[in-house]
């Protein structure tokens, strides 16, 4: 071998060295970098963990044990028995039974030494939270149960159910883990919360278990939906409106054992929906919305009662019934015009009320004399007393009746 074919060898060797340690540099450079992809794809799938429970789509679909099934041990297939087992024993279905009503939400407890829990109603959306703080681990969605009609459920609500859907949120804090299951029903339930040693107990009440009288009164317009105005709107509907609720609302809560609800008491503005659905869902004796009237004629002016005509109308006391006490009541304490009353199926509180229902246009913002009155506090408190003794004699008309 001469010199000239020696080199070219040893040329040839650092080559193959150099493209050696290119391909090695690349290699520890890709593991690196998957590693750093694979921490991160653990650290979203903890996360994602963290959150699964929180997305309904992933319940199973809806089982039912009828309650005598699971106590006496009997079931149609092993299958049944195993996933009932895995969520609750026998020995504690016994001991739950004394305690469970027909229609109730059992939640289980995670461990840990749960420190305290809270029950909040979201009430025109016919919703309830249940928070759980201090817990060591997540609540599991599968952790939800339900009595109803004698029967346990779990997993996805079905139609006919009074609960419609339902999720449970989980998320880290410094005093432990905190869930919130999240219920919407198909109206609003008054929650009392049970606590035994391994189930939350919510006892679902209908507002009318809990009181006998139950009246819904309503603000016209607020927030962003100021209504009609005067005096370059330094004068708000929305305002006066407001002003009357109040007034009625402390007569009735000071003077009477009616339990009273209200679609808004701060200047915020409720949907037209949420004001009826709160009606609707407190299955309430009646329904009362407070308004002020306007014209482009300033020399229109007087007080009118819009209503439900199709609302009870067999009835011996129904929705225009109760329009024309409250007219009658309003005429002689404000002596303003009278405009007599009005049917107007147009009007979407109106129009779903299914209980006797008025929306009082108390006076006109457009007319000079009208409008001293809806300034005067005194006059609107002599407004709200009418409206008083018009809701006193109401009951007196729905009890006789019935």
């Amino acid at each position: 071998m001469n010199e000239e074919q020696f080199l070219r060898r040893i040329a040839g060797y650092s080559f193959a060295v150099m493209l050696l340690v290119i391909c090695l540099s690349f290699a520890l450079r890709y593991k690196e970098e998957y590693n750093v992809v694979e921490q991160e794809r653990d650290a979203t799938r903890q996360e994602e963990l963290l959150y699964v429970e929180a997305t309904p789509t992933m319940l199973p679909e809806v089982t039912m044990y009828p309650v005598e099934a699971l106590v006496q041990d009997r079931h149609d297939t092993e299958s049944e028995v195993w996933e009932v087992w895995q969520m609750i024993s026998q020995e504690s279905m016994v001991k739950l039974l004394e305690h469970v009503s027909d229609r109730c939400i059992l939640i289980e407890k995670p461990q840990g030494k749960n420190a305290g829990w809270a029950v909040k109603e979201n009430l025109p959306y016919y919703q309830i939270t249940f928070t759980l703080h201090g817990a060591e681990e997540n609540l599991l969605a599968s952790s939800v149960l339900r009595m109803w009609e004698n029967r346990l459920l779990f997993g996805l609500p079905e139609e006919e159910e009074i609960l419609k859907n339902y999720s449970v949120l989980s998320y880290e804090e410094e005093a432990g883990i905190t869930s919130e299951v999240s219920m919407t029903f198909d109206r609003c339930y008054y929650p009392q919360v049970e606590e035994q040693e391994e189930y939350y107990i919510i006892h679902l009440k209908k507002y009318h278990e809990i009181y006998d009288k139950i009246v819904v009164l309503d603000a016209g317009h607020g927030g962003k939906d100021p209504g009609a105005g005067a005096e370059n709107y330094r004068v708000k509907e929305s305002d006066i409106a407001l002003k009357l609720l109040l007034y009625l609302k402390e007569l009735l809560e000071t003077n009477t054992d009616i339990k009273i609800f209200c679609t808004r008491t701060e200047d915020v503005y409720p949907t037209l929906q949420e004001r009826a659905d709160l009606a609707l869902g407190m299955e309430a004796d009646l329904f009362i919305s407070w308004h002020c009237n306007a014209s482009e004629s300033s020399g229109r002016s007087g007080t009118q009662i819009i209503y439900n005509a199709e609302q009870g109308k067999e009835d011996a006391f129904n929705s225009k019934s109760f329009a024309q006490l409250c007219l009658d009541k309003l005429l002689f304490a404000l002596e303003t015009k009278s405009r007599g009353l009005s049917d107007r199926q147009d009007l979407h509180i109106v129009r779903r009320a299914t209980m006797p229902v008025v929306l009082i246009e108390t006076a006109y913002l457009s007319n000079s004399k009208d409008l001293e009155l809806l300034k005067d506090d005194e006059k609107l408190k002599d407004a709200a007393y009418a409206v008083y003794e018009a809701v006193l004699t109401a009951y007196e008309r729905l009890e006789e009746n019935n």
